[in-house]
């Protein structure tokens, strides 16, 4: 049982390990507007598509959700009345639905099975579940984590789908820009359900796309990034894991509002982590630099970001005994 308040922070690597595609692996896929034809028998428009995905590459932005943010709101072009941010959350959703194998959560020999280290923490027993001091904030538009959380629950207790639901509702999961589709478990009476799976259709990418979120570039404030730093500012604890650090993501978690609030008070820091494989020596540094200014000192930041770098998720999380 996690008894230390503990927040996530989930990028594209934390999802990466079941199927899912890096941030820049989205780009690429995105980019190209061959690996979307087949979104055409879905009803969307083979010039639409391609100059969207020309943009995105010629764009040279190394984020969908950073290009949405910027051209969201600009139309395709004058014949149509579609926008950026209509091809691309439905870009998106095309991309991710045909990951969703329910199956290959629970593969025996799953490489870096993060979810699964986590559950053997936190299931102790039912009546615990609830009383878990996690949150977590995802900037992953899939529900992966939710899935294997949720069979896990069945399972492991034997349980309904509804019943498995109502525990685990009690950890909260905020995805700060939207995700593909509400699950009919966790929100039986809301509109935008869709249930795990890999089916493609056109409704399944419309109830996918309607519920992802696009923020403007110039906006500062958004109440759910201003739950989100909540989150950030309870925990004791705060791990970001497969997170790529974008200036815009760090600047809409609040992270350098954060570090003044810890200089003015004498709230007890909190201890940082962050996965950062695949990073070079000079980016580690940038984000030492981000997170331990002077007069903010994290006694194990400097380890847990650098002595561990070259670690996957679920190896990290049990050298750094960030949850214990």
């Amino acid at each position: 049982m996690i008894t230390v308040p503990t927040t996530l922070v989930l990028g594209a690597g934390a999802s990466k390990p079941y199927g899912f595609p890096s941030g820049a692996e989205l780009r690429t896929f995105l980019a190209d507007h061959v690996n979307l034809k087949g979104m055409y028998q879905y009803g969307f428009d083979q010039r639409d598509i391609k100059v969207f995905a020309d943009t995105f590459r010629n764009s040279g932005m190394s984020s969908i959700d950073t290009f949405l943010a910027r051209r969201g709101g600009h139309k395709v072009g004058q014949l149509t009345t579609h926008t950026y941010s209509d091809i691309g959350k439905a870009a998106i959703a095309y991309c991710l639905i045909q990951r969703e194998f329910p199956g290959g959560l629970f593969a025996t020999n799953q490489e870096d099975h993060w979810y699964q280290y986590l559950w053997s923490l936190i299931a102790d027993s039912l009546e615990s579940f609830g009383a878990n001091k996690l949150s977590i904030i995802t900037f992953n538009y899939d529900r992966s984590l939710e899935q294997y959380l949720l069979t896990a629950l069945q399972n492991s207790f034997g349980l309904s789908a509804e019943e498995a639901a109502s525990h685990l509702r009690k950890i909260p999961i905020l995805h700060v820009y939207g995700q593909i589709g509400l699950m009919p478990e966790l929100a039986p009476d809301s509109l935008g359900g869709r249930y795990y799976s890999p089916e493609l259709s056109a409704a399944h990418i419309k109830v996918a796309a309607d519920n992802l979120r696009v923020i403007d570039e110039s906006r500062d404030d958004d109440v759910v990034f201003e739950k989100a730093y909540s989150y950030l500012q309870d925990a004791k604890r705060i791990c970001f894991l497969g997170f790529g650090f974008d200036e815009t993501n760090m600047k809409r978690l609040g992270i350098d509002r954060l570090i003044k609030y810890y200089r003015a008070t004498e709230a007890d820091q909190p201890r940082v982590g962050a996965t950062t494989l695949g990073m070079e020596d000079a980016e580690r540094n940038k984000i030492l630099h981000r997170l331990r200014p002077s007069k903010f000192e994290l006694p194990s930041i400097r380890s847990d970001i650098v002595d561990y770098r070259l670690m996957k998720n679920e190896q990290y999380l049990r050298a750094t005994g960030l949850f214990l």
